[in-house]
Parts: structure tokens; sequence; C-alpha cells
């Protein structure tokens, strides 16, 4: 489980998600679009979540 945070990606916003799967992913997704105005393409959304994975 990993989590992501708005924060990290430079916004001043405490939205938080634990994602375990790729729906949750999804979320993510959906909050920075929806919230941020940031369109993410489903590849980018992964590669945040690898780049996570790497540093732990």
């Amino acid at each position: 489980m990993v989590k992501i945070k708005c924060v990290d990606y430079g916004f001043e916003c405490d939205y938080v998600i634990e994602v375990e799967s790729q729906d949750l992913l999804e979320k993510f997704g959906a909050h920075m679009t929806q919230i941020h105005g940031i369109e993410y393409q489903k590849e980018s959304l992964m590669t945040m979540l690898v780049s996570k994975l790497n540093k732990k």
C-alpha cells in the first residue's frame, strides 16, 4: 500500500489516499481533475505510483 498526497506534488491540499489498487489510483486522478483542474492520463498516474514504490 502506498500513500499519495497532493502536497507531495506541490499543491496546498490535505488530500491523501492510500493506494492499494488501480481503482484507488483512478480516484486520485479524479481528485486532481476536479479539485486542481489537472487531468492526468492513466499512464501518468501509474508512473506516480511506481515512483512512490521505488522510494520505499
